[in-house]
């Protein structure tokens, strides 16, 4: 493993470019790594190690974290598992892609397994860049069962 791929995976899995940059990336180096395929470029200024169909990879992916049922899972709870990927978004979120490819917009009709849950400002503060905090996840449960 390459010296950001071990960077991205001390940062959790996931990292932001500012983050990469700040540790003393550059775009060469960057573009470089997902070529090579030491990171997967998730959505722009968005790199990961995990593997590319993981939920926390695919709700970044969409602009958000995985949230309910979906970040209970991911969390290590035992959930009887649907079908749909719980994505919490911030409020005003805007160019929201495809789970399954960044290029692709998500769109209101077609929704791809996607359940969006709108995030009030102060959830923003908690949880990780991959999943909202756990007792945030339950109370999204709960009012999405």
């Amino acid at each position: 493993m390459g010296l950001l791929a071990d960077w991205v995976t001390d940062l959790g899995g996931m990292a932001q470019k500012q983050q990469l940059v700040a540790l003393g990336a550059r775009d060469r180096h960057l573009t470089a790594a997902v070529r090579s395929g030491e990171l997967l470029r998730v959505r722009n200024g968005w790199y990961t190690t995990l593997p590319r169909n993981d939920p926390r990879v695919r709700a970044v992916r969409v602009g958000g974290r995985l949230t309910g049922v979906s970040a209970i899972e991911a969390l290590g709870g035992w959930v009887d598992r649907g079908t749909m990927l719980h994505v919490s978004v911030p409020s005003h979120a805007a160019r929201l892609r495809s789970p399954n490819d960044r290029r692709r917009r998500l769109s209101h009709r077609r929704r791809g397994g996607v359940a969006l849950h709108w995030e009030s400002p102060e959830l923003l503060a908690r949880g990780t860049a991959m999943t909202v905090a756990l007792l945030d996840a339950l109370s999204a449960a709960t009012r999405t069962s």
